[in-house]
């Protein structure tokens, strides 16, 4: 196509859709993970829920992992909420009533992270939950190495 030559037809469509700035920022959703590395087998174990993702491990982590999920989900439920609505003192206490002790550690960790940093939870970009996150599994100086 020479220089100057108008697109026409379907290419002028093609071309406007993907030169168009988007409208709004596709919008962040909170998500959990739950990840078990005791697995022995070569079988791969993937739980996908609404408010999170359970991987790996054996047939009974997995299945103990993806319990946990499902309590979350019931949860969450009967609250009327999402994931992304809850506090970090929330999520602890939803863990806490559901019985996960390790959810409740995550979630205590996070509100810890989040005030040593002077922010707050719906204020916080990705890769500050990330890292924070990281801390719990790495510590803090393996986390923020990245």
């Amino acid at each position: 196509m020479a220089r100057g030559t108008p697109l026409f037809g379907p290419y002028r469509r093609a071309f406007a859709m993907i030169n168009e700035p988007l409208r709004r920022p596709r919008p962040l959703r909170a998500s959990l993970v739950g990840l078990a590395s005791d697995q022995a087998d070569s079988v791969r174990r993937v739980t996908r829920l609404p408010n999170g993702t359970v991987m790996g491990g054996s047939r009974h982590s997995h299945d103990h992992l993806r319990e946990i999920a499902l309590r979350l989900e019931v949860e969450l439920d009967r609250l009327g909420c999402g994931l992304a609505e809850l506090s970090p003192p929330q999520l602890a206490e939803v863990a806490w009533r559901i019985d996960s002790p390790e959810m409740f550690e995550f979630a205590m960790h996070l509100d810890d992270g989040l005030r040593r940093r002077d922010l707050k939870f719906h204020d916080s970009t990705p890769e500050v939950l990330m890292e924070i996150s990281l801390e719990l599994v790495a510590g803090p100086a393996e986390a923020s190495a990245d």
